[in-house]
């Protein structure tokens, strides 16, 4: 469930590193907005293959813990969430995390117990209802007109940090994300997400040596809702303006288009996916307005040809040749 050594390891370093210096080789606002795009689109992908690529559950509903981590920064950065206002940023991310960690708990709870197209049929349901309940309760969430997020501020003993500009909140975001990155990946390599991928592999044989499947797999669930929520509380003040469309179900769908261009057996096939997915809506919103209709041929060649995604063709066809040119280049200098 990793990137491959040698070639590929060195590539992932180039990119981290192209990361980390992003708004050094191009300060310009459209190409930093373009790298948060990146950052919180993976994170939120993320949280859908700790589900599907390593617990084996297919949800549609990750836009509700998404938008709900979302909603929650300006409701409660401008005092409207049963609270005063709260002034620390991290505070609110927090309280964000924690409120799709329960919301995660409670459709867990309700769902879990049903398998296969079900439990994704449940899951599209509940997220649905809640899309349902922000369009209406416009006293809080001002329905379809959306909520504009306050801009954040960083405190950092006497001196604060202004989250309007551009290059702060990338490298704000970066940090985060590379945090939360970094507990899933040693969340994955321990043994909770050995049963993880043991009841992906086969849940009846897991259930029969005398794991507690059902458990696992709503602590799965609960900690992919937290991740989700994560990614929408740091996206908060990117978007600007938070409405209804930010839970809506289409948003469900870009986390699973991400994951299977990248590969779901892959920690990090949804960096990969996020890639070639804001990459080919970049290009094709230049040429047409249904850009979304060549994503999806994209994705259907991708599932006849590579059901392991970009990261399985490279793994399986494309790196054994590299690493061998490689060596042979080595060897003849």
């Amino acid at each position: 469930m990793q990137l491959p050594r040698t070639v590929s390891q060195a590539i992932f370093t180039v990119g981290a590193l192209i990361l980390l210096v992003l708004p050094l080789l191009s300060p310009s606002p459209y190409y930093v907005n373009l790298g948060i795009d990146v950052l919180f689109i993976f994170l939120f992908a993320l949280s859908f293959n700790l589900l599907f690529g390593y617990t084996g559950l297919l949800s549609f509903g990750q836009a509700a813990f998404f938008g709900l981590g979302a909603y929650m920064v300006p409701l409660l950065l401008r005092g409207e969430a049963f609270m005063p206002a709260i002034e620390s940023f991290l505070l609110v991310i927090v309280i964000a995390v924690i409120a799709a960690a329960l919301l995660g708990a409670v459709i867990g709870f309700l769902s879990i117990r049903r398998g296969g197209i079900y439990f994704a049929m449940l899951t599209l349901a509940f997220s649905m209802m809640i899309y349902e309940g922000a369009f209406r309760w416009r006293s809080l969430t001002s329905g379809d007109d959306g909520i504009i997020t306050p801009t954040p501020t960083i405190e950092l003993g006497v001196a604060s940090l202004s989250l309007g500009d551009h290059i702060i909140y990338y490298y704000f975001t970066l940090l985060i994300v590379a945090v939360a990155t970094f507990l899933v990946w040693r969340v994955t390599k321990s043994p909770f997400g050995e049963i993880l991928v043991l009841i992906r592999e086969n849940e009846e044989r897991t259930e029969f040596i005398g794991v507690n499947v059902t458990l696992y797999k709503w602590a799965s669930f609960t900690l992919s809702a937290a991740l989700a929520g994560l990614a929408g509380a740091i996206a908060a003040a990117h978007l600007l303006v938070i409405s209804p469309g930010t839970l809506h179900w289409t948003r469900s769908a870009e986390p699973v288009l991400i994951t299977l261009i990248g590969g779901p057996t892959y920690f990090f096939g949804p960096l990969v996916g996020t890639i070639v997915f804001v990459a080919l809506e970049q290009s094709l919103t230049a040429v047409t307005d249904h850009w979304e209709v060549f994503a999806g041929l994209v994705l259907i060649v991708i599932v006849l040809f590579t059901p392991n995604g970009v990261l399985g063709l490279w793994h399986e066809r494309v790196e054994p040749r590299v690493t061998d040119a490689v060596e042979r280049i080595l060897e003849d200098s």
